[in-house]
């Protein structure tokens, strides 16, 4: 697409797109949503590799959200294609516009468009510039005015290609400007969040508040069929290019800090006759699987004497560009047509270039940069879904004595994590070490009170398989009587598997406005008080609430995730250890070995003695499943009533108790007396992970019993509540788990059969896990 008005209006009646995200795109635009409004943060990275869409994901937020609340939009990079692209993407995506008034517009700055000194008096809605017009004299001037001028409106600037936000001209307007006025915001876009200099990887990572929304890993992309599949081939060349050219003293001190040659090798290189030959023979030798080829040379030199090569075989349509040649639009749309078999190129096609048929892409550089590896190579992964399902990466190795370490295209599974079997060990697969993100030890004291409590069998009845997944930091001033000063408060929240549905809910309810004690009764009964084990206090959730209202506005606190920790689980070490059958001295070293591998295991058990203990219990799980069943509590942990089609009155709790003082009196059904006198409920909402709980909650024994069970058109709803209720006395009054014990008991039961069969038909009819009565 191409459009030479400037401005233009975006029509949303004239939108032919009926693009919808994938699944990764639409994760991303809720983080960037709920990261930038809901939380009201300031700036952020975001993520998406090569060919995934990073372009698109940011323009279908910024029109579906930030351009709805009257916010307005400077984009900003370093290429103008760049900017055309993102002008065209937003073009495609107009229809999301409808409604708005006044229309939605667009300017664009630098390239031949328009001046730098316009920007001063610009009102569009959205407005494109180039870092170089930003950094004129003219640009800056006019970017301080209208900084000034808009300093009460709400503006997000994006800057694409996100990590040359080192270079001079974006880091000052960033220290310089956005953060000088509270309504900007700042979303960086990139594809590699990385530089190739140690020392600058910090820095790029301070200019974004260290915070990065990650859309999806390349390797994701690939197996999911969205980027074509690498086929990588390696050419040796043979050729010793340290013996042809004179090694200064200056190249040893240019590739010692830069780690590349210097640009008087790389034209050495360009110059070899030998080396040039084989590059052109190789694409001749395989031209008819290669197909459609984009080719990388070192400098422009090389590309023309690649081109005078190609040129002796006249059967081969080949064009080279790179900065600043004249008809490059025309070039590149000879080559996405066809007219092209191969296009030679220099660094220009690096990035915001989007072919989908390309075959194939020959890299002829010696690079040690990931980064422009990386970009070369997702110029040939385009494809999948869109074009090619394969893409070959061809590169070329030369022979190096002092100059070694250089990427090449064998190394990809490495680099894109494709192979991810692990690395084994002599008697049993156990992946290298994987190192948790740091944590606090607020956190860790935290953690390590609430899993050992797990371990507890009166706070465990029956014991829900969970495991923390991140927490909260809620930071607040107290309000004490008399005090001189407020006292600031910070209180860390573990979050478990089970309860992040239910926060998420509790965030969305709040957001308007804080709720009052009686307005809090219902949000605690509706999304916190029927969760199994652990717990959410009453008392937390209006911490968490008073955290997010303590400065007058909603901002939600910051969650903080723990990653890796699927990787570190007992359960799949006692999966290991059961199926390698280990056991004795190499057992105890296995488990050791993954003690010290997982240093938050260390923090949470304490010691490897409770650790053993941990795997021991997992293993005899597995070992003996009908006496330690269990069950995942992850996820949405409610059904919505309105999906079950079922009409369910208003619970009545003195039915409950008149359940459970004939049973307590049933001599045949309990002999000895029956000692405990559990609180009785009815759950709040219909619940998808127990048909009936037995538990301990603030110092009190329970039964609840899911409400679902109200309804009478529940088959035998009647004689399952009475069954459910013995079921979870047996847990107080014989064990906590599923022994043969506990099994005897229940089994006394009349038409026990009946009744578990009509209850694991309950279970797979709503979604509701009946092992768990």
């Amino acid at each position: 697409m191409i459009v030479d008005d400037n401005p233009i209006i975006f029509d949303s009646s004239k939108s032919k797109s009926d693009k919808q995200p994938y699944d990764y795109q639409e994760e991303a635009i809720e983080e960037l949503e709920r990261y930038f409004v809901l939380k009201n943060k300031k700036k952020s990275l975001l993520q998406i590799p090569t060919g995934g869409g990073k372009t698109y994901t940011a323009v279908r937020w910024l029109f579906n959200s930030l351009l709805h609340q009257d916010y307005k939009i400077v984009w900003i990079s370093h290429r103008i294609d760049l900017l055309e692209q993102a002008r065209n993407t937003m073009i495609e995506e107009s229809g999301l516009l409808k409604g708005l008034s006044p229309k939605t517009d667009c300017y664009i700055i630098g390239g031949g468009y328009a001046v730098g000194s316009t920007l001063a008096t610009a009102k569009e809605s959205v407005i494109f510039i180039t870092s170089q017009t930003l950094a004129s004299a003219n640009g800056h001037k006019a970017m301080k005015a209208f900084c000034k001028k808009n300093k009460d409106n709400k503006i997000m600037f994006v800057i694409d290609e996100a990590h040359h936000s080192v270079a001079s001209t974006i880091k000052i307007f960033i220290n310089g400007t956005i953060n000088k006025f509270d309504n900007f915001k700042l979303l960086g876009l990139t594809a590699t969040p990385t530089r190739t200099v140690e020392k600058e990887k910090a820095i790029l990572s301070n200019l974004y508040d260290n915070h990065l929304i990650s859309g999806i890993g390349i390797n994701e992309l690939i197996k999911a069929g969205h980027l074509a599949w690498p086929k990588p081939e390696k050419i040796i060349t043979a050729i010793n290019l340290e013996a042809t050219y004179t090694i200064t003293e200056e190249t040893k001190a240019y590739f010692a800090t830069r780690r590349e040659l210097d640009p008087a090798f790389l034209n050495a290189i360009s110059k070899n006759s030998t080396r040039n030959k084989l590059i052109v023979d190789t694409y001749l030798k395989n031209r008819e699987r290669y197909g459609k080829t984009l080719i990388f040379a070192i400098d422009i030199l090389h590309a023309r004497m690649l081109k005078i090569e190609f040129e002796k075989h006249e059967s081969v349509k080949v064009d080279v560009t790179y900065s600043g040649i004249e008809g490059h639009a025309e070039i590149i749309e000879n080559f996405k047509v066809g007219a092209l078999d191969a296009l030679i190129n220099v660094s220009k096609l690096t990035e915001g270039f989007d072919d989908p048929k390309i075959q194939t892409v020959f890299l002829t550089r010696p690079t040690q940069s990931e980064i422009l590896f990386s970009q070369m190579i997702g110029r040939g992964l385009r494809g999948g879904i869109k074009g090619t399902k394969e893409a070959y990466l061809v590169s070329f190795e030369d022979h190096w004595e002092q100059f070694t370490g250089w990427l090449d295209t064998e190394k990809i599974s490495s680099l894109f994590a494709l192979e991810e079997e692990a690395e084994e060990t002599e008697e049993i697969g156990l992946k290298e070490k994987v190192i948790f993100q740091t944590v606090s030890y607020e956190v860790i004291d935290e953690l390590y009170k609430q899993i050992s409590s797990l371990n507890n069998p009166e706070l465990s009845i029956p014991t829900f398989e969970c495991w923390p997944i991140g927490w909260y930091t809620l930071q607040f001033e107290s309000d004490i009587e008399n005090a001189e000063v407020a006292v600031p408060i910070s209180r860390t929240v573990i979050v478990f598997s089970h309860q992040k549905q239910s926060w998420d809910e509790l965030c969305i309810s709040i957001a308007n406005r804080s709720p009052n004690d009686q307005e809090r009764d219902t949000l605690y009964n509706n999304y916190f008080y029927d969760l199994p084990n652990p717990a959410v206090s009453r008392n937390i959730m209006d911490l968490f609430i008073d955290s997010c209202y303590s400065t007058g506005e909603f901002i939600l606190p910051e969650f903080y995730t723990l990653e890796n920790r699927e990787e570190a689980s007992v359960d799949k070490l006692a999966n290991l250890l059961y199926e390698e059958s280990l056991g004795g001295k190499a057992r105890q070293e296995y488990i050791e070995k993954w003690y010290l591998d997982f240093p938050l295991l260390s923090d949470i058990y304490n010691s490897i003695e409770n650790f053993t203990e941990a795997v021991d219990y997992a293993t005899r799980r597995i070992t003996f499943p009908d006496q330690y069943r269990k069950t995942i509590a992850t996820g949405d942990q409610y059904l919505k009533v309105e999906k079950l089609k079922l009409n369910i009155p208003a619970t009545d709790t003195q039915k409950l108790v008149t359940v459970f003082e004939e049973l307590k009196a049933n001599k045949d059904l309990f002999p000895k007396r029956f000692d405990y006198e559990p609180v009785l409920e009815w759950t709040h909402r219909v619940m998808k992970s127990y048909f009936g709980i037995a538990y301990l909650n603030t110092g009190k024994f329970r039964i609840k019993i899911n409400r679902i069970l109200n309804s009478s058109e529940i088959e035998q709803n009647e004689d399952l509540i009475k069954f459910i209720m013995y079921h979870e006395m047996l847990h107080f009054s014989v064990s906590k788990n599923y022994g043969k014990e506990f099994r005897h008991h229940e089994n006394k039961y009349p038409d026990v059969v009946n009744l578990n069969s009509i209850l694991d038909r309950l279970g797979l009819k709503y979604d509701i896990d009946s092992k768990f009565i």
